[in-house]
């Protein structure tokens, strides 16, 4: 990473905190365009498209989608 250990930047991290008073980074998750829903129609779309997923089968199961989030964030 960049040489600290984890207290050291846990130890940087909340001195920032205390010198500006708040987070010293912006505390958002960036949405993909493809999640984003800006009405009604576009909620009622995404889940119209998840119904013919699951009847066509394209579903994975628990341990697939654990193994895949583990493998990307862990």
């Amino acid at each position: 990473m960049l040489g600290l250990t984890i207290s050291e930047a846990v130890n940087i991290m909340l001195c920032q905190i205390n010198l500006t008073g708040g987070l010293p980074f912006q505390v958002k998750l960036p949405a993909p365009e493809n999640i984003i829903v800006n009405n009604k129609a576009d909620i009622e779309r995404k889940l119209n498209e998840a119904e013919n997923d699951i009847s066509n089968g394209n579903v994975f199961c628990d341990s697939e989608v654990f193994n895949s989030l583990e493998k990307k964030y862990i």
